[in-house]
């Protein structure tokens, strides 16, 4: 550890792998308080979902940057790393221990190792590719992102716009791939010292626990749509993009019946999953941590303690 810098405990994975379960632990056992990590869990209502902490287990020890945004706010890494350095540095004034737990890549660099220098906004350009996506879908617009950006694409499921809009505005505005300019710029001097732990699960051990889990958060992922729906949104908006949600419109729309629903949550989910290991297995500072079942955050402690 560098002379007056904190460690900073940060747990990551895969969705599915139990990492809130762990860090609840953690923060029992070292008085800490949580810091989330995801870029789905920072907004209200959507909680099946996303899959947050049960609000017992968030009222149990402190949860920051979770349920904190509308469904319709824009959020990115930038603004994440600013408000997670800043509550991590409120968290020890306090003299607790802050514990940052997540499976976006981007966040999680962004906050310790900075981003890269890109160029701003350009409403033309987005536009430009924006019509693609509104005339031939969402896929298209991430085929369109293959071609130019292969390992971007890669990274960016076809559900997020935002992410593939941007990586194609960059491309667009600089001739160079956003997944190039991210890998060479320079890491910043980070003020904390991060201890990355990463719980990693045999495949298809993995696989199981993501199937038990789309089939206990269907119905109220569903229920969770429809009031949604029935409250205004429509569907586009920047939260309405994670995991399950747009095709759970397509379900109450009667276009896809539940066992359809059910096996695209799942596929989606395991290619999310595939894309969050590629992301954090080229990090080797990363201490992975092999899981078995059954699943007991407890004895994971050991290993990092």
């Amino acid at each position: 550890m560098e002379k007056n810098k904190r460690d900073i405990f940060v747990i990551l994975g895969p969705t599915g792998s139990g990492k809130s379960a762990c860090a609840l632990e953690l923060a029992k056992k070292i008085d800490g308080e949580i810091v989330n990590g995801d870029s789905r869990q920072i907004y209200k209502i959507l909680s099946y979902g996303t899959c947050k902490p049960k609000q017992e287990q968030q009222a149990s020890v402190p949860h920051h940057l979770y349920d904190f945004l509308e469904p319709h706010h824009p959020y990115n890494a930038g603004r994440y790393a600013k408000d997670a350095e800043k509550i991590i540095l409120e968290i020890l004034k306090r003299e607790k221990n802050p514990i940052v737990v997540g499976g976006t890549g981007l966040y999680i660099s962004a906050l310790f190792d900075g981003l890269a220098e890109l160029p701003e906004k350009d409403e033309s350009v987005r536009a430009y590719w924006l019509k693609i996506a509104n005339e031939h879908g969402k896929e298209a617009l991430h085929n369109c992102l293959k071609k130019k950006d292969p390992e971007a694409a890669e990274k960016i499921p076809y559900q997020n716009i935002q992410r593939t809009l941007r990586a194609l505005e960059v491309f667009s505005l600089t001739g160079k791939k956003i997944s190039f300019l991210q890998k060479t710029a320079p890491k910043k001097n980070s003020i904390f010292n991060p201890l990355f732990y990463g719980l990693w699960w045999e495949k298809p051990v993995l696989k199981e626990r993501l199937l038990k889990r789309a089939k206990e958060i269907l119905p109220g992922l569903i229920l969770e749509t429809e009031w949604l729906i029935q409250h205004g949104f429509k569907g586009h908006e920047p939260a309405l993009q994670s995991l399950g949600y747009q095709q759970t419109i397509r379900y109450l729309n009667k276009e896809i019946g539940k066992e359809n629903l059910l096996n695209s949550l799942v596929l989606d989910t395991l290619h999310y999953a595939k894309r969050q290991i590629t992301y954090f297995k080229r990090d080797h500072r990363i201490h992975w941590i092999k899981m078995e079942e059954p699943f007991n955050p407890k004895t994971i402690l050991e290993k990092m303690l």
